[in-house]
């Protein structure tokens, strides 16, 4: 059984609106999209981490205090009475503590032990797990106090598959130097020996020590909306450049905007326009002439024929094809192996 919490969404407000439930009572996976709150300033998806059924608690127009359940994910499907004892042994139980409801006690034993100011943690219920990313946190902050990062240094964000794909790129080349990554639930790299400097919500700081140039390491598929917001997100605080793998074909022609990620085998022809954060991934040809909106990913094998202009946030599935001066709309996912011969 998992709680999901209502996070702190990059504004002053201390409580958002429920506005939109997408999944209630069904199984999901990680990654799936529950529902949308709203703060002051906009509206955010909120996803889960984990897989079961899931059960939001909150009813459409709630206002939640940022921090407190949103959510509840269980193994096995609940009825209302069992849905309610589950979430009272989580919250009441589990989660108690002998001096304040609102943290529990392994979390309690830590901030005796270290004496730690706990203002800064936004959530209704502070766990063990939030407590430990605080001194981590503290003892990162610490450590960097006299670091001062130089303008080829480079920060991965996120570290799982497509990470990767991009940390190759980068090391082929001696443009930048990767310092490390930043990740909102993994706090290790077994793959690359990189170092942990924090999660999305310390770029700020970081660009405060110096550091000018991240890579979005996270292919986000089939949620191309996230991906652009956490782009949006970067770009306010640093420059996120092109990546191109030295096995890719681009036409001099062909123009490739910020944000790019071209990997091995891609194919690009003349007159070509890609515009910002978008993903051609490996082995994918984007024929003469063709048009891509922002933050669109033509996905491994993908073939554009000349003249083709894809929309915004699009998705083009594994091998499929589009034929030639056709116009694909924004949001649209081509499904794998698909033959697209007229506009979507």
């Amino acid at each position: 059984m998992k709680l999901i919490y209502t996070p702190k969404v990059g504004t002053s407000d201390i409580e958002v609106k429920l506005c939109v439930i997408h999944k209630h009572n069904v199984r999901v996976k990680p990654g799936d999209i529950i529902c949308e709150v709203e703060t002051s300033k906009a509206t955010y998806d909120i996803e889960t981490e984990y897989e079961g059924f899931v059960y939001v608690i909150h009813d459409i127009n709630k206002n939640i205090i940022i921090g407190s359940p949103i959510a509840i994910i269980s193994e096995s499907q609940l009825n209302d009475i069992d849905l309610s004892i589950e979430l009272n042994k989580l919250i009441s139980f589990d989660e108690s503590s002998s001096t304040n409801n609102s943290i529990t006690k392994k979390a309690q034993i830590l901030i005796d032990k270290y004496n730690l100011d706990i203002s800064s943690i936004n959530k209704d219920i502070i766990t063990e797990k939030d407590v430990q990313e605080l001194i981590f946190k503290g003892k990162l902050k610490n450590d960097l106090q006299d670091y001062k990062f130089s303008s080829r240094d480079i920060l991965i964000v996120g570290i799982g598959g497509h990470a990767g794909m991009c940390i190759d790129i980068l090391r082929q080349g001696n443009e930048f130097n990767i310092v490390g990554f930043i990740d909102d639930n993994l706090t290790q790299d077994d793959k690359y020996g990189l170092k942990y400097l924090g999660g999305l919500d310390d770029i700020e700081f970081l660009t405060k020590k110096g550091l000018c140039n991240a890579i979005l390491g996270i292919g986000f598929v089939g949620n191309l909306k996230k991906r652009e917001k956490v782009y949006n997100y970067l770009t306010q605080f640093v420059n996120i450049p092109s990546i191109i793998h030295n096995k890719a074909i681009i036409e001099p022609t062909a123009r490739i905007q910020n944000g790019c990620q071209i990997m091995a085998g891609a194919i690009i022809g003349s007159n070509v326009i890609i515009s910002q954060n978008c993903i051609v991934n490996t082995g994918a040809i984007v024929s003469h002439d063709s048009f891509i909106s922002d933050s669109s990913h033509l996905t491994p094998g993908a073939t554009l024929a000349g003249h083709v202009k894809i929309g915004k946030r699009v998705t083009v599935g594994m091998c499929s094809t589009i034929y030639i001066g056709l116009s694909i709309s924004d949001d649209t996912v081509i499904a794998n192996g698909k033959t697209v011969i007229e506009n979507i």
